[in-house]
């Protein structure tokens, strides 16, 4: 689970709860035990883990590093569901995206 600044993890009588700015969403009480934050853990430095939950903020802001590959690298840490929160039109330019800065 991958959160960013503006996340927030809070309980409350044994729930857990995560704002995501304006939203906010209950975890499921099965997945208590395999949560695992990462606070601001980035796609790059998350190559070569796996998690079982993954959820990737995704916006058009950094729409120059969104590339299909490294959208690859991100959904290919989670091994049992992936999660998109953000923008749909930042998902579809970075899978259309096959350009390579290095």
């Amino acid at each position: 689970m991958s959160l960013t600044a503006q996340s927030k993890i809070s309980t409350w009588e044994g729930k857990i709860r995560v704002r995501f700015e304006s939203r906010e969403k209950g975890l499921a009480d099965q997945h208590h035990r395999s949560l695992e934050p990462a606070y601001v853990l980035t796609i790059h430095n998350s190559q070569g883990s796996e998690f079982d939950f993954v959820i990737i903020r995704i916006v058009s802001t950094h729409d120059f590093m969104l590339q299909r590959n490294l959208l690859y690298s991100a959904v290919t840490t989670g091994k049992k569901k992936v999660n998109f929160v953000g923008q749909l039109k930042a998902v579809q330019s970075g899978i259309r995206s096959t350009r390579r800065f290095f």
